[in-house]
């Protein structure tokens, strides 16, 4: 029956709920997490129809066929990861002059007031943002670290990043075995239930 779901709405947000607290974590929006979503159905409906066209992948997806044909020819998720607020402020202050030495690195930022260098960074990323906020969003991310001279913007640690997405296949994985199992449960005894 058309609409039918194996899984109850609460088994998906058991299953959902790591996935996005992985992505809260990591200062990803829901704009990221959408656009990811979009793209994997787009993905697997071409899995499961080969020859689909716009029209059809709409029709399997709920996905406008504008947006399908947006998704398909740009990079969707790039732009969508590359524009959170967070990553919008380290490409910032790795690029504008006033934020990097002469050897064109981020240099150490000043912060604590309306006048110090980070608070002018987060202006020139958003008017909306507050400096203090976007500093403690950074620091709990762990790429700045709070010196005696200021704010410093930390290397990128890939390692860790792998590390968590392992973990987080992992934690995925788990709930769909207990979920599959607690399935076969209900199965069992409903089959008792009629004998």
């Amino acid at each position: 029956m058309p609409g039918t779901t194996f899984f109850s709405h609460q088994t998906f947000k058991a299953i959902l709920r790591p996935v996005v607290r992985q992505f809260l974590s990591q200062s990803n929006s829901i704009k990221v997490f959408s656009a990811l979503l979009e793209s994997l159905f787009i993905e697997i409906a071409k899995e499961i129809e080969p020859k689909a066209n716009a029209s059809r992948l709409s029709t399997l997806t709920g996905i406008s066929r504008s947006k399908i044909s947006e998704i398909e020819n740009n990079n969707h998720l790039e732009h969508a990861l590359d524009n959170t607020l967070s990553n919008r402020v380290i490409r910032e202050w790795k690029s504008d002059p006033r934020f990097s030495t002469e050897r064109k690195r981020p240099r150490v930022l000043t912060y604590g007031t309306p006048e110090s260098d980070f608070s002018k960074l987060v202006s020139t990323v958003s008017k909306d943002l507050s400096p203090k906020s976007a500093l403690e969003e950074l620091v709990r991310l762990q790429v700045v670290e709070l010196t005696r001279n200021g704010a410093r913007l930390k290397p990128p640690m890939q390692r860790e990043e792998d590390e968590s997405a392992e973990r987080l296949i992992l934690t995925i994985t788990n709930a769909f075995q207990k979920e599959d199992r607690i399935q076969q449960l209900r199965v069992l005894s409903h089959k008792r239930e009629k004998n």
